[in-house]
């Protein structure tokens, strides 16, 4: 049976519409319930926490991105990117934090060039845009890239270390079609945890990455999205967030002794695996495979996730021609999925359409008709 696609594949269109202060930061729309941690020191990460209480399936925020690349950037890519933001938009993307491992340039900012390349208007410290607008043609471009590769070779780790995948869902990996990858600057401040209290996804149809609250939360607390795949053993977790985020991660998942982690890991890779497998499985068993997957979400406290395990439940029972039981699989479908990507998403929606007509659905009729649990 086919698996369900839920996300749409990536497509190209004018993604400077981010608004900046003077200074830089990022103006968060006051229409979410986020807002920045208060300033403690220079040095620090300021995460977002939410500024009033929230119930689950919340919007918490949703961005266009800064700037947007192909799956593998060059140096000659990136600096074309950004010699199309402005002064700001290329500030907010000096000042995320450098990715570990990259020492400083040697004049303490990325954006400060070597003379020679100084155009003969500013002989202060330019800009990328700057510099940029005076290396118009590709070769110029690629001169700079060369003769200054420690900095671009920064710049391209910084992107690395802070792009996120459009059109691959924040949790199975799975990927839809051709996809980029974008900057984020308001998603970069979120804090992560293995267990997660938020979901992020990428909405095509508006070209923006949305993030939904998975759980209530009160004011003032930290919204949490995984950085990475919750469902990889705590050793491998903690390997990607050391390399490619430089640290180790403490959240609740992951500081526990050895005989729970394993019997974690052990939870999280069963949920892994009957995901990938059901579409292989009779029926029957793929009910009783959802049912289990709910099972150790719960026992993991790991809120997302139901919206494709319950549809797929849907699937296998409209194709038994079960129809009592695709209704009550399609209404905790269309509920997961408002909790995890919000009423207005395609797949809230989609699900909304079967439950006013169960039978619409393709595969309807298409196994040998037979009765399936409804729960």
């Amino acid at each position: 049976m086919k698996k369900f696609a839920s996300l749409r594949s990536f497509s190209r269109k004018n993604t400077r519409s981010v608004d900046y202060s003077l200074d830089g930061q990022h103006h968060l729309d006051s229409d979410f319930p986020i807002a920045l941690q208060p300033e403690l020191t220079q040095t620090q990460q300021r995460y977002v926490l939410v500024r009033e209480s929230v119930q689950a399936g919340k919007c918490l925020y949703s961005e266009p991105p800064l700037m947007v690349q192909d799956s593998t950037p060059t140096a000659l890519s990136l600096q074309n990117a950004l010699s199309n933001l402005d002064q700001n938009g290329q500030r907010a993307f000096i000042d995320l934090p450098r990715p570990p491992g990259i020492p400083p340039s040697p004049s303490g900012s990325i954006s400060s060039l070597p003379e020679e390349h100084t155009p003969k208007k500013a002989k202060a410290k330019p800009s990328i845009s700057s510099l940029s607008g005076a290396m118009s043609d590709s070769a110029s471009v690629l001169f700079f890239a060369k003769k200054n590769q420690a900095k671009m070779d920064e710049l391209l780790a910084t992107f690395n270390a802070h792009a996120f995948t459009l059109g691959e869902d924040s949790y199975s990996g799975m990927k839809s079609g051709t996809c980029g990858r974008g900057i984020f600057l308001v998603l970069s401040r979120f804090a992560h945890s293995c267990t997660p209290s938020a979901n992020f996804h990428w909405d095509s149809s508006k070209f923006r990455m949305v993030v939904q609250s998975l759980v209530p939360m009160d004011k003032n607390t930290l919204p949490t999205i995984s950085l990475v795949d919750p469902f990889l053993p705590r050793v491998e977790r903690r390997k990607i967030l050391r390399e490619k985020f430089g640290f180790e991660c403490h959240c609740a998942a992951c500081d526990r002794d050895e005989a729970t982690i394993r019997l974690s890991d052990a939870r999280r890779a069963r949920v892994h695996v009957l995901f990938i497998d059901m579409p292989n499985k009779n029926p029957r068993d793929a009910i009783r495979s959802v049912e289990e997957a709910f099972d150790l979400l719960d026992e993991e406290g790991l809120m997302g996730w139901r919206g494709c395990f319950t549809y797929d439940a849907f699937q296998f029972s409209v194709a038994c021609s079960d129809f009592s039981s695709a209704k009550v699989w399609i209404a905790k479908a269309y509920q997961a999925f408002i909790r995890e990507r919000g009423y207005d998403s395609e797949d809230a929606r989609l699900m909304a359409r079967y439950m006013s007509n169960v039978a619409s659905h393709h595969a309807t009729g298409r196994l040998e008709k037979q009765l399936l649990s409804g729960s």
